[in-house]
């Protein structure tokens, strides 16, 4: 009885193991965005839009091109801490908190702008479709104006 109890336990313990080594999605790719499954919240739809991500385990870099303002770089580290992402031109510094979660990658950026209008926080969660195909960003973006979201399709080139 003792022994067949042990089993079980450990069964269990290594079937949470197996669980929680699981592979994170590979994010990595040149992506384009697809206007047709979009949707940007209160701004234009940009056919230009695209992202190429390089990822090396919890190490991601996201070169981002919006199609409207000047192409970004951010550094992303899934450790669940908060890391500087990247600091533009004119010394505006985002910062990065990111996981791996819901099968996806989370990510919280917040963006110190030079004046508190300039402040803003997003909330996104990267993942892939089933067939690898297509990368889906949710995100939940809040300024001290307005809150929008954004539901944003990229097919992979």
């Amino acid at each position: 009885m003792r022994a067949g109890l042990l089993i079980a336990a450990l069964l269990t313990s290594i079937c949470a193991f197996c669980q929680e080594s699981k592979p994170h999605p590979d994010l990595s790719g040149e992506w384009k965005i697809d206007l047709k499954y979009s949707d940007f919240g209160p701004f234009r739809p940009q056919a230009t839009a695209s992202l190429k991500i390089t990822q090396s385990g919890d190490k991601i870099q996201m070169d981002v091109n919006s199609g409207t303002a000047p192409k970004s770089l951010l550094s992303l580290t899934a450790d669940g801490k908060q890391h500087p992402a990247t600091v533009d031109a004119q010394g505006v510094a985002t910062y990065a908190t990111t996981e791996w979660r819901e099968g996806g990658l989370f990510v919280i950026l917040e963006t110190l702008g030079r004046s508190y209008d300039s402040q803003m926080k997003s909330a996104s969660i990267h993942y892939l479709s089933d067939d690898g195909t297509r990368l889906i960003i949710r995100r939940t973006v809040v300024t001290r104006h307005f809150k929008y979201d954004q539901h944003l399709e990229y097919v992979r080139q």
